[in-house]
């Protein structure tokens, strides 16, 4: 019955680049803000209440609380390199690229993670749980 399906970074993309003005997103929120992040002009209608718990976990302001903790601690911010995971608030998202950092998927996070690894700067990983894990698993 949908006229797209994919994961929600594709749908994004896709949602992007088929021209019409509206979308109806049968998703969750971060899925909806994605569009939006990737065409700010494109209207996009979706259930009020379809809500993902991962991007509930952390919003702005929580994030900058984090970052302070770091820096409170002796890592100068130009030195965090912070990685979220596309399920993350758009509040999240959007400082996560203020500082230089990435957005990652189930299908890039480990490219993500060894280009961040070329860098030097410290990490501030805010995945989910299983990923996170998974990902460091591989560099234990």
């Amino acid at each position: 019955m949908a006229d797209i399906t994919g994961d929600s970074l594709e749908l994004a993309r896709r949602c992007q680049a088929d021209g019409k003005e509206w979308v109806v997103f049968c998703g969750v929120g971060f899925m909806g803000q994605s569009v939006k992040i990737l065409d700010p002009d494109k209207r996009v209608l979706m259930p009020k209440i379809a809500c993902c718990a991962m991007a509930r976990m952390m919003d702005g302001s929580y994030f900058e609380e984090s970052v302070q903790y770091m820096v409170d601690r002796g890592i100068a911010k130009e030195n965090i390199l912070p990685i979220t995971y596309i399920n993350s608030d758009a509040s999240v998202k959007a400082k996560v690229g203020e500082m230089g950092g990435y957005v990652c998927t189930s299908s890039n996070a480990f490219k993500i993670i060894e280009k961040g690894l070329e860098t030097g700067k410290r990490y501030f990983l805010y995945l989910i749980d299983v990923w996170g894990r998974t990902l460091l698993y591989k560099w234990d």
